[in-house]
C-alpha cells in the first residue's frame, strides 16, 4: 500500500471513530434530559390551598434573583424577553429568559424552573416543577415559600405537563403543612 492511500484509510477510521463518539454522547444527552430526570403525571382530586394571606413588602426582582442566585449557587446569562408567558431557558447556551412583566411570586417561581432546568439538565417540566416547589417551600426566606404556595394555590389544572399537585400536596402532607391556613 502507497502512503497516501494508508494516509486515507486513517483519515476515514478517525472520522468512524469521532462519529461513533458524537452519536454516543448526543445519545446520552438525549437520554439524560428526556428520560433520566422525570417524573410521571399523576391525577389529583383532592383538597387544595384556597386562601393564602397577602405578602406584605415584596422584596424587588432584583433581591428574588440575587437571593435566589445565591441559595443555588448560579449565575446564568438572563435576558428580558415579553414574547414568553413567564420564561425559558436554553439549557446549551445556559441562558435564561425572563419576562418582566409577571408578578413577583411568578418571577420567583418561574427562575428558580428556569435555572433548575440547567442544574438538573434536564427538559421534564414536572420534574423541574416539583424540584422547584420544594426548593421553595423549604426556603428559609418567607417570601420564598410564599412563592412556591401562592403557585400552588393558583396553579392551572389545563397544563397537565407541568402538574404536580399530586407530588406537592403529598409534599405538604408530608412535612405536616396544614392547607386549610387553620392552627
Amino acid at each position: 500500500m502507497n502512503k497516501a492511500f494508508k494516509a486515507i484509510i486513517i483519515v476515514l477510521v478517525i472520522g468512524l471513530v469521532c462519529s461513533l463518539c458524537a452519536l454516543i454522547y448526543n445519545s446520552y444527552d438525549y437520554y439524560l434530559r428526556h428520560y433520566y430526570r422525570t417524573l410521571e403525571y399523576k391525577d389529583y382530586n383532592s383538597e387544595v390551598i384556597e386562601y393564602l394571606e397577602p405578602y406584605e413588602n415584596e422584596p424587588s426582582v432584583e433581591e428574588l434573583i440575587a437571593l435566589i442566585n445565591a441559595q443555588t449557587n448560579t449565575n446564568y446569562p438572563l435576558l428580558c424577553d415579553t414574547t414568553f408567558t413567564g420564561g425559558h431557558t436554553n439549557i446549551q447556551s445556559h441562558k435564561i429568559y425572563m419576562n418582566p412583566e409577571i408578578k413577583r411570586y411568578q418571577y420567583a417561581w418561574i427562575y428558580t424552573h428556569e435555572i433548575f432546568h440547567n442544574t438538573f439538565y434536564t427538559t421534564n417540566e414536572r420534574f423541574v416543577e416539583f424540584e422547584t416547589f420544594k426548593f421553595l417551600f423549604d426556603n428559609e426566606n418567607d417570601y420564598l415559600r410564599y412563592s412556591a404556595l401562592n403557585w400552588l394555590k393558583n396553579f392551572n389544572t389545563d397544563s397537565v405537563e407541568y402538574d404536580i399537585r399530586y407530588y406537592a400536596y403529598g409534599y405538604l402532607k408530608e412535612k405536616g403543612y396544614n392547607i386549610k391556613g387553620e392552627e
